[in-house]
Order: C-alpha cells, then structure tokens, then sequence
C-alpha cells in the first residue's frame, strides 16, 4: 500500500485503533481506496490479530 492511501485511511479513521475495527464497507468509503485494497487491510488486521 502507498503512502497516499495510508494518509488517507488515518485522515478518515484518526488513528489505527479505528482502522483495525472497520469493516470492508467502511474502508471503501476512504479516498482512493478500492475493493482489492480494502480486503488487504481487513485481512491484514483480522489475520495477524493486531
């Protein structure tokens, strides 16, 4: 993932806490994020229990 839609996921969450709770729908509402990136970084986070 690039640094735009990193910025951009923490610009519309605030902080990593929310971004570990959202679900798939609620990471395609940011910016420049699309279904194949979404489902990265709920997998990421729901995979690795982080």
């Amino acid at each position: 993932m690039g640094k735009k839609r990193k910025r951009a996921l923490l610009k519309h969450f605030n902080n990593i806490d929310e971004i570990k709770k959202a679900s798939i729908d609620e990471l395609l509402e940011v910016e420049g994020m699309n279904e194949k990136a979404a489902l990265s970084v709920y997998n990421y986070f729901k995979n690795n229990n982080l």
